[in-house]
């Protein structure tokens, strides 16, 4: 699961040059610390579809599945 959270951390970081990489954690609130935005969340879910997610339910596709690396890990992965 490291390569996995390695590849979501430099995702997020590619697509927020400004963001300081030390704070970013597995456990940092990507969307109320906006790393992640709306429109951001479709590009990112396409991304973990193609780094090996599991099926996607959509059921599972809250927010709170998307509130920390390690959520998204556990939900999706």
């Amino acid at each position: 699961m490291n390569d996995v959270k390695a590849k979501l951390k430099a995702w997020i970081l590619a697509r927020n040059p400004a963001a300081d990489p030390a704070s970013l954690t597995d456990e940092t609130a990507l969307i109320t610390q906006k790393f992640i935005s709306s429109v951001q969340m479709l590009d990112l879910i396409l991304y973990m579809e193609n780094i090996g997610a599991n099926e996607l339910d959509p059921e599972k596709l809250t927010p709170q599945s998307f509130a920390s690396i390690n959520s998204i890990v556990k939900n999706f992965f």
